[in-house]
């Protein structure tokens, strides 16, 4: 399994409406409107034996910190751990400190995605107020941050 990642939004738009991967993807379909283009946002299509599996979308805002707006598994290959690998694939290409990201109240549709982020260490830290289309829901905000060891070599006098 491998990440690509896509030069920029329309490249990725291309892509995604060239196949009409809406019926693959509905929670990106969704959310791809208000997504916005900067030098720190990054889009990935995850591909493993040539087809594609999953699309993340993220945000390094500043040095070691990551959010993520977007990760989604494509329908049909839930829970087949290609959620955790692709995770796995995008903590080794960033290595972040701290990595953000925002869920739904908890519904029973919710509650797969909820398991699975704190199966991957993430914890929720507060609910607040999120708005979609004129819409007021509730959100949890999961919160993963890392720890490292540095070693460092002294050298002998």
């Amino acid at each position: 399994m491998k990440l690509i990642e896509f030069k920029s939004i329309d490249s990725f738009y291309k892509w995604f409406r060239r196949g009409f991967r809406s019926d693959d993807y509905p929670l990106i379909d969704r959310n791809i409107r208000r997504w916005w283009e900067g030098e720190e946002s990054h889009i990935y299509r995850c591909v493993e034996k040539g087809k594609d599996v999953g699309l993340i979308f993220i945000i390094c805002y500043n040095p070691g910190e990551m959010w993520i707006d977007l990760f989604e598994v494509k329908k049909g290959k839930y829970r087949t751990g290609i959620g955790t690998e692709m995770f796995r694939l995008l903590m080794e290409k960033h290595t972040p400190l701290y990595v953000k990201l925002e869920c739904v109240e908890e519904e029973d549709e919710e509650k797969q995605a909820h398991h699975f982020w704190r199966k991957m260490g993430f914890h929720k830290t507060y609910d607040k107020t999120v708005f979609d289309d004129g819409w007021e829901v509730s959100g949890d905000v999961f919160i993963k941050t890392y720890t490292k060891k540095y070693w460092k070599n002294h050298d002998k006098i």
